[in-house]
């Protein structure tokens, strides 16, 4: 099985699309699961926090790209994997320094949003930024699963973010298109590959299961009710 530069293994084909934000719609392939719930959480804090996305005349924002890490002949980028996204990649080429495209002040937004994504076991952010690339060429577009992190690291990341949107709802300050991470179970009866549903969707579900278990409770009632004056007669 081939694994890209981080260690988790090459997708061939290209995975579901994600959508990111829906004003505008942006839409990324994406490795379904909990690396859809890091990395789309990445994009979605860059566009409210750094600056954003899809500027004008832009649609420069990538996911999954099954190819070799860029200037190699062997190898695979961690693109190939789906586990690397590119934001706003025209406005911050590869190659060119940090402070060239981008402010100290945005430069600290994405610190903060790195933090986020510290797990114990890891010891640092599991989400790494192309900009503080040492041995390559910086990268400020870029953002990827760090080497070395485990499906169990960001599962734990994963779902701290799903608590998080959780701790949202239950203050009252959700949006309709704010995301809502979904349980295996719930995803795939729902059919959601990526585990993520809109607020909005998440409260239709709920109303519409809401007002079945009522209907199948009335019959139920029914039944029981007729069932003992059955009995009653019989008598």
């Amino acid at each position: 099985m081939a694994l890209s530069g981080n260690g988790w293994s090459v997708l061939e084909t290209r995975p579901p699309m994600v959508t990111v934000i829906e004003d505008p719609l942006i839409r990324l392939a994406i490795r379904p699961g909990d690396v859809a719930t890091i990395l789309t959480e990445v994009a979605r804090r860059w566009h409210a926090e750094v600056e954003p996305l899809d500027l004008p005349g832009e649609h420069d924002e990538w996911g999954w790209a099954f190819r070799p890490v860029r200037g190699k002949s062997s190898g695979y980028s961690n693109h190939a994997s789906a586990t690397a996204i590119d934001l706003n990649a025209t406005r911050h080429p590869r190659g060119v320094p940090v402070s060239d495209t981008l402010t100290s002040a945005q430069v600290s937004r994405i610190r903060a949003i790195l933090a986020s994504m510290y797990d114990e076991d890891y010891g640092a952010s599991i989400v790494r930024w192309g900009g503080d690339y040492k041995v390559s060429p910086p990268d400020a577009m870029h953002f990827e699963i760090a080497n070395g992190v485990t499906p169990a690291m960001a599962s734990r990341v994963a779902e701290r973010i799903a608590r998080k949107y959780v701790e949202t709802t239950e203050g009252d300050d959700m949006k309709a298109t704010d995301p809502v991470r979904l349980g295996p179970a719930n995803a795939e009866t729902l059919g959601q590959s990526d585990h993520v549903m809109t607020y909005e969707e998440t409260v239709a579900v709920n109303t519409a299961a809401s007002v079945r278990t009522n209907q199948l409770l009335s019959t139920l009632i029914t039944e029981i009710q007729g069932l003992r004056r059955d009995i009653g007669g019989s008598k």
